[in-house]
């Protein structure tokens, strides 16, 4: 931001193209800036307790359809086939908004390493206390050293490559499934990568969000 904004303040940009590279620039990074500081902001709140976690009824089935729906033009262009298989689900109590932004991180981050005629799947199976949600995405293994470490702040799996990710999206996902009494995991699973995400099937009568039972 401070090169590109610097080169058109002292001249060095001046054509129409120079100027509309730039400003591209400028506006792509900024957008970058903000996204981290957000996401930052999040992780901080999730830090000190004080994130304002709501403790309602939630249609877990709606609130997937709808990130599905978000995502499916991105995936259609990216030639990516994107579908979930999720039945007839519980309703949870917890925080939808976050629980959504948990699912929107995962699915958004499978999207970014996914290749062209690729699928990504979301699949839902329920038992007496548990849900567990897990994102497939057909790729390459990860290895045991990255596993690891993904959840851990601003650790990619690729330093070089430029895919406009912060590196905390996944933290994220992690504290929120702590928040709601609930776990995350990435695995190297058959055909690709899984992310496991376990959450307990709370009742209105039980210990409210981010108390530990």
């Amino acid at each position: 931001i401070q090169g590109f904004s610097q080169a058109i303040m002292d001249g060095t940009a001046q054509s129409p193209q120079a100027l509309q590279q730039s400003a591209g620039v400028i506006y792509t990074e900024a957008g970058r800036m903000h996204r981290l500081v957000m996401d930052l902001l999040v992780l901080a709140r999730l830090d000190a307790g004080t994130a304002d976690l709501q403790r309602m009824r939630v249609d877990l089935a709606w609130v997937l359809k709808s990130v599905l729906d978000k995502f499916s033009l991105q995936a259609q262009n990216a030639q990516i086939t994107l579908t979930g298989q999720l039945g007839d689900l519980p309703t949870l109590i917890g925080d939808g908004d976050r629980l959504a932004q948990v699912f929107t991180n995962l699915v958004d981050n499978a999207l970014k390493y996914t290749e062209e005629g690729k699928r990504i799947r979301i699949s839902v199976t329920t038992d007496t206390k548990t849900i567990t949600l897990v994102v497939f995405n057909e790729s390459s293994p990860i290895k045991k050293a990255d596993l690891k470490n993904m959840f851990d702040r601003f650790y990619r799996l690729d330093q070089g490559a430029d895919i406009g990710g912060s590196g905390v999206g996944l933290s994220i996902c992690r504290d929120i499934a702590a928040v709601h009494g609930g776990t995350i995991e990435a695995y190297n699973c058959p055909g690709g990568v899984c992310f496991d995400i376990r959450l307990p099937i709370r009742k209105a009568s039980n210990h409210p969000i981010g108390e530990v039972a």
